[in-house]
């Protein structure tokens, strides 16, 4: 949501108007659309928690071993929640067939601008410190946490290497 307020920010008095008069033509109310693109967009019914994983999945050669981060986009975090136990039984065992040090599942809600995380159960400790948390718990929502590149990914390799 801070993205989106961001983006409004830039545009311009002339896109605004474009905006509503294209929105008052097509009979539309241009946030209820625009949300519902992006809710449609990341929606995770229908995938089966391996899919979800492995979306947007990569590994990262540590000092203590690879370490598998998957990240998905969500607007709606019930679905994952009734199913935390499978999500945490797949995690474990992705990471024991291929030898990972840990796998962890970071799902970023868009409209809360933050993430949860789920994780392989040697992930504990090492999320615990990377990111400062006295007790984790699978689901642990992360406010303001949103790359896995600029955010996740230095603050575990600050604690594994």
């Amino acid at each position: 949501s801070k993205y989106l307020q961001k983006l409004n920010n830039l545009l311009t008095k002339i896109d605004k108007d474009a905006v509503n008069n294209l929105a008052r033509i097509a009979k539309v109310d241009y946030k209820k659309y625009g949300f519902d693109m992006i809710s449609y967009g990341t929606k995770l019914v229908g995938k089966t928690k391996e899919e979800i994983l492995y979306n947007d999945f990569k590994k990262y050669p540590t000092d203590s071993g690879t370490i598998g981060l998957g990240q998905i986009y969500t607007t709606d975090i019930k679905d994952m929640e009734k199913s935390k136990k499978g999500y945490i039984d797949m995690l474990n065992n992705v990471s024991k067939v291929n030898g990972y040090k840990f796998v962890a599942l970071f799902v970023t809600d868009i409209i809360k601008n933050g993430t949860y995380v789920y994780y392989s159960d040697d992930a504990k400790e090492i999320l615990e410190n990377a990111f400062n948390l006295e007790k984790i718990e699978e689901g642990t929502y992360l406010e303001g946490i949103l790359s896995r590149k600029m955010q996740i990914l230095p603050s575990i390799l600050d604690v594994m290497n």
